[in-house]
């Protein structure tokens, strides 16, 4: 079962409620493992992954379909102003990026020549278009950790370039 409360943020940085006054509350009717990531699509759909179950999922209110599978254990999901789907892949070690085509590219999977621990979360700068990811190890199971510590990376999308956010 899904259900996601969603807040934002106004000035004064309290919570201000996001669902439209009258708006009702729909359960999917799929048996989810562990969801994570929702985001919203330019046509008005809802994104989501379910980690252990390796998929991301597309709900456009009426129905819930399996947008790709295997996922590499997605997580964290956003989408840019162009409609390009980025993705933290936990067993894929990376940050993808899905095309509004459908093609798959691997943005960035290692820093300093080393595997990341597992992606997780992810947002963009509107601003800078820079993309802000998270890499804690607890995706990584019984595999060791290349890198050697959790951070927070940033990918450039103009120069490719993986620096780490301070």
């Amino acid at each position: 079962m899904l259900v996601a409360t969603l807040l934002i943020m106004n000035q004064n940085t309290k919570p201000v409620d996001f669902i439209a006054t009258g708006a009702t509350i729909q359960k999917l009717p799929q048996a989810f493992m562990f969801t994570e990531g929702p985001v919203w699509t330019k046509k008005g759909t809802l994104m989501f992954t379910d980690i252990p179950a390796n998929r991301i999922y597309e709900w456009d209110s009426k129905e819930c379909k399996v947008f790709r599978e295997p996922s590499q254990n997605a997580n964290g999901l956003t989408i840019d102003k162009q409609g390009n789907l980025y993705t933290c892949e936990h067993s894929g070690r990376a940050l993808t990026m899905t095309s509004p085509a459908g093609s798959v590219e691997t943005l960035a999977a290692t820093f300093e020549g080393k595997k990341f621990n597992s992606p997780n979360d992810v947002a963009i700068n509107v601003r800078s278009g820079m993309i802000v990811f998270t890499d804690p190890s607890y995706g990584l199971g019984n595999k060791p950790s290349e890198i050697g510590y959790k951070g927070v990376f940033m990918y450039n999308r103009k120069t490719k370039a993986v620096t780490e956010f301070y």
